[in-house]
């Protein structure tokens, strides 16, 4: 970060933090990066238990507790994820829908795909040996996430999402949510057979609630107009794909 910010010196004042080229600063601390790097080296090493009636230090990992762990943490894997990332894309490995559905927070990873062997290969390249993954998630429709159970729309029971034609919603503003709704599924689906089916669904409910198999083809046809990524991501153009959403309704 110092390379990048081409300085070698932070001046700390109050929450803001700065960089600075050559210690100029008259107000706040200063820091040398030198100096950093042995205040991170002291947290790493100087972190004790006091056990059984015996006091041990900690020789593995980041200190739990300490005010610094989070964020030593997340620099951490987040120069590996860079690392990994930069020489990829030099030598010319297509990440953009690998890792697209991919979410970290401090040392929780989710990751939304069909493909978990692909992820697990990425991973494993992606973070030092010494880290291992541990799979939460119960079953193909439910996971856990920072302490949160989440789930797939596979409800016993039935959930009003959409406006109804017939309501005193303006009609655009239903449209719109379908147009909205086919990218979230297009950004989800990594299989072109995946894509269909979730936007047939999301087709055939617009259909229940009243409008119109017209004005849907009409959005739909205006949707994957405005939205090539869709056609360059299946390699299918927007007629047969139209064509396959609507021959299905």
């Amino acid at each position: 970060m110092f390379k990048n910010a081409g300085s070698e010196y932070i001046v700390v004042q109050g929450t803001n933090v700065r960089y600075d080229r050559n210690n100029s600063s008259t107000s706040g601390r200063s820091y040398h990066k030198n100096d950093l790097k042995r205040i991170i080296e002291f947290i790493l090493r100087n972190s004790f238990a006091y056990y059984g009636g015996n006091l041990y230090q900690q020789h593995k990992g980041i200190p739990q507790g300490n005010n610094a762990s989070p964020q030593i943490a997340d620099l951490t894997l987040a120069v590996m994820e860079y690392q990994y990332i930069r020489n990829n894309i030099q030598s010319g490995h297509p990440l953009s829908f690998s890792l697209n559905r991919t979410f970290r927070y401090i040392d929780d990873l989710f990751h939304i795909s069909d493909k978990k062997d692909e992820f697990i290969r990425i991973t494993t390249d992606m973070y030092h040996h010494s880290l291992t993954l541990e799979q939460t998630n119960t079953g193909p429709k439910e996971s856990a996430f920072l302490d949160m159970s989440i789930k797939t729309d596979d409800y016993s029971f039935s959930v009003v999402r959409y406006p109804h034609y017939e309501s005193n919603i303006p009609i655009s503003m239903g449209l719109n949510t379908l147009h909205g709704e086919i990218i979230r599924i297009f950004r989800n689906c990594s299989l072109f057979e995946h894509f269909l089916e979730r936007t047939r669904q999301l087709a055939r409910y617009f259909l229940q609630i009243q409008y119109p198999k017209e004005i849907l083809c009409s959005r739909l046809y205006s949707t994957l107009n405005k939205t090539p990524a869709i056609s360059l991501k299946y390699a299918v153009c927007n007629n047969d794909i139209c064509m396959h959403i609507i021959e299905k309704l």
